[in-house]
């Protein structure tokens, strides 16, 4: 270490230097910190720097102060060991014999400088660093509660000082659940702890954290820290700890639920976005959990909550309305999506259908039971989520496995079950698309009743949307209802790209970066994704983790790239010998994964893929979507050449669009996979 070459500059025997250094140069330094800095506490010649802290803190006394700046330094200096870096078992004994000896002490100054300078000892993969678990969750405790109330170090304050407590929380908290009943110290005796007694201090923290915490930084770090330890359960539940999880999950609801509506959360996005975040992972916890014994008040107590909350940020006066609000809003609409797609027996109680059906209806029109002409939406996007969660509820939350448009239907069925030509299109209302395929021909025809003469002029399309209610007189009159002109020979290709390529689930894509111990090149960084079996077992496991592989050109959906996403060219899936491995760098494989509510890609990108994309960026002559969709009062179809003009439609037009290919990066997010943690410093993020 560092202290090393101090050492040999010392006078004296240099070799004998060097070797007493290497092996005791932590428990010196500790020694000479703790006596050097209480001793110049106390002093004479330093007595002004203590005092300045004795007339504004009276209680501190000059030795301790002195010996919290030491324990403060000493504490900085490990934490910046580096992952190659060693230190002797004789060096961490001694600092960790300093650091119990601090933590049974109880000096409030001691363990705040302990805590703001060492809480990332348990980040390090110290050797028996688990032997202070214990005593530091507790210390943890204490420390968070007192600060509640009043600031306990000079020179940090409050909010600082939890923030503090909750980033070393968050290094531990995923310890109880790890390792479970085994003993910390790996012996069973009157005084040892198992890992799984220390977590009941570790929740007390995050409820107290939860219930009187009003620094937004901190209320997000604390959602965070409940958002993984939620999944933790998840994904360690057994039933031996199932009614341990259940009260847990409920506690932890009932702070969040209490506290949404509040303005401290309300009215910070980031906030509330955690802890929507929190409630949306909540929704795939295991029932067994969630409701346990059947009971749904838990579920309900959610949905309420969230209903409340729409509430209470659409009735705020319209002054106070901001892009960060109807953020939100649009937010509290997704989960309650998510937690009636994961749990739609809630619709099944009374109480619950109504409180949802009055959210949307105040999402849509602006209030409850408003007569026509005062309905109006707090904004677009506001009605647009409210009307999603409508269709969701309407619709059912079964994955789609293929999409179905014109050319897949007559991929499926033959061009003598589909005639392209008696294709209806019907605008409803300027905001639904009905299309509509008269079938001439059937092989089976049921005993026709006696029925009037029908009229001469009639179409089984019309009499569908009569039937369904959509065509009457004041709606012609209106211009509710338009017969869209499918001849028009761009008509499919805009079709395409305003309606298919319209996708009904959140989009996502993430790139996945391995990077090799002291890689700092774009170059090098992306030849790593070529061959993935030279990586490592770990990142391959990742891979294996996230989704299913699929081929870009079959794929239906989402592949990450808005260039090949949703294509009409796309081919139809046939049986091929399984391949050993291939590339996912979104070229011809990526990982695919979905829910009712989102598709994510993931990609782990290459050089050939950075090459695309900036010969793509160079490229000015994007195609853009045209809007020349015309309307026609007869639903007379001429022109005997439509039906071939149909079969190559402008489906293979370049399918860049100005709108969708900005869409896909607003938002980038990339999984970096670090060999060694220092690179993570070094990483060209600008080069991709």
């Amino acid at each position: 270490m560092a202290i090393t070459s101090g050492t040999e500059n010392n006078g004296g025997s240099v070799s004998s230097a060097v070797a007493s250094a290497n092996e005791s140069a932590i428990p010196r330094l500790i020694k000479t910190i703790l006596i050097v800095s209480a001793y110049s506490m106390t002093s004479s010649g330093d007595a002004h720097s203590g005092l300045s802290h004795s007339v504004e803190w009276p209680e501190v006394d000059g030795v301790s102060a002195g010996r919290a700046a030491a324990l403060g330094a000493l504490c900085r200096i490990i934490c910046s060991k580096k992952s190659k870096e060693t230190i002797t078992d004789s060096q961490l004994a001694q600092f960790y014999k300093v650091i119990y000896e601090a933590l049974l002490e109880k000096d409030r100054l001691i363990l705040c400088a302990l805590i703001y300078f060492g809480g990332g000892i348990f980040r390090l993969s110290l050797k028996s660093v688990e032997i202070l678990l214990p005593q530091f969750v507790q210390t943890l405790e204490m420390i968070y509660t007192e600060s509640m109330k009043s600031r306990l170090h000079p020179s940090i304050d409050e909010v600082q000082m939890r923030r503090a407590c909750l980033n070393a929380l968050s290094s531990i908290i995923s310890w109880p659940t790890t390792f479970g009943n085994m003993f910390i110290n790996g012996n069973a005796n009157q005084n040892s702890f198992t890992y799984i007694e220390v977590r009941p201090w570790m929740h007390r923290i995050l409820i107290t954290a939860l219930r009187n915490e009003v620094d937004p930084m901190n209320l997000f770090l604390t959602l965070s820290i409940v958002y993984f330890i939620t999944r933790l359960l998840i994904k360690k539940l057994i039933s031996e700890i199932a009614d341990c999880c259940a009260s847990i999950v409920r506690s932890i609801v009932s702070a969040v639920c209490d506290n949404l509506c509040k303005p401290q959360w309300s009215s910070e996005l980031s906030v509330c976005l955690a802890a929507l975040d929190f409630l949306n992972a909540l929704s795939t916890i295991h029932q067994s959990v969630l409701f346990s014994e059947n009971d749904l008040s838990t579920g309900i107590l959610i949905i309420t909550s969230l209903c409340r909350f729409i509430d209470a940020q659409l009735m705020k006066p319209p002054p106070l309305h901001s892009k960060d609000l109807h953020s939100s809003v649009v937010a509290a609409y997704f989960s309650l999506s998510v937690w009636l797609c994961a749990a739609p027996t809630l619709l099944e109680t009374e109480s619950c259908l109504t409180t949802v059906a009055e959210t949307i209806e105040l999402g849509l029109t602006g209030g409850k039971n408003l007569p026509p002409m005062e309905r109006k939406a707090a904004s677009k996007r506001v009605d647009d989520a409210a009307e999603s969660l409508l269709y969701m509820i309407f619709s059912g939350h079964g994955r789609q496995d293929d999409i179905m448009d014109e050319k897949r239907l007559l991929h499926k069925f033959g061009n003598q079950a589909i005639d392209i030509t008696k294709f209806r299109h019907f605008l409803v209302r300027q905001q639904t698309l009905i299309s509509i395929h008269e079938a001439t021909k059937l092989s089976t025809i049921s005993k026709e009743s006696e029925v009037s003469r029908p009229s001469t002029n009639c179409s089984a399309s019309r009499v569908l949307l009569y039937d369904l209610g959509l065509i009457s007189e004041e709606s012609y009159e209106s211009g509710d209802i338009l017969l869209l002109d499918s001849s028009n020979l761009d008509f499919y290709h805009d079709l395409h790209h305003m309606v298919d390529r319209s996708p009904t689930k959140l989009l996502q894509t993430v790139r996945l970066f391995y990077v090799r111990d002291g890689q700092r090149s774009a170059v090098d960084i992306l030849a790593n994704a070529m061959n993935l079996q030279n990586t490592s077992n770990l990142f391959c496991s990742l891979l294996a983790e996230l989704g299913e592989g699929v081929e870009v050109e079959t794929h239906p959906h989402w592949t990450g790239d808005w260039t090949t996403a949703f294509s009409a060219e796309r081919k139809l899936e046939e049986a091929k010998e399984n391949l050993d491995n291939y590339i996912i760098d979104g070229f011809t494989h990526c990982l695919w994964w979905t829910d009712p509510h989102i598709e994510i890609a993931f990609t782990t990108p290459t050089e050939r893929i950075r090459k695309q994309q900036e010969s793509a960026t160079k490229c000015n002559e994007l195609t853009t979507c045209g809007t020349n969709i015309s309307v026609i009062s007869s639903d007379e179809h001429s022109d005997s050449d439509h039906a071939a003009r149909m079969l190559q439609r402008d489906f293979a037009y370049p399918y860049y669009s100005g709108y969708n290919s900005l869409r896909s990066f607003d938002q980038r997010v990339y999984v970096i996979f670090l060999e060694r943690i220092e690179d993570m410093h070094y990483f060209p993020c600008g080069s991709f």
